[in-house]
């Protein structure tokens, strides 16, 4: 996820997000969207690889903390 971290936002987008936290949007929904721009923004400057491989990483990682949400919730008996 360097890449991730590497990538800047827009002055456009880093005031769309901005305006997304200011509105009450859950940290994990903005993170998601803070994602979806760096995507375009790789994709818009011709790294497709790089993009295939964050939109890899981000759903791998959301995959993997949702199977341990449901391993968690059927410790404490939920499901």
């Amino acid at each position: 996820m360097s890449i991730a971290t590497n990538q800047k936002l827009t002055s456009t987008q880093r005031h769309k997000i901005d305006l997304f936290k200011k509105a009450g949007w859950k940290p994990d929904k903005v993170a998601s969207i803070i994602i979806a721009f760096k995507i375009i923004n790789l994709e818009d400057s011709v790294q497709y690889e790089e993009a295939e491989n964050l939109m890899t990483s981000a759903f791998d990682g959301r995959k993997k903390n949702n199977e341990q949400e449901v391993l968690q919730s059927g410790k404490i008996g939920l499901y």
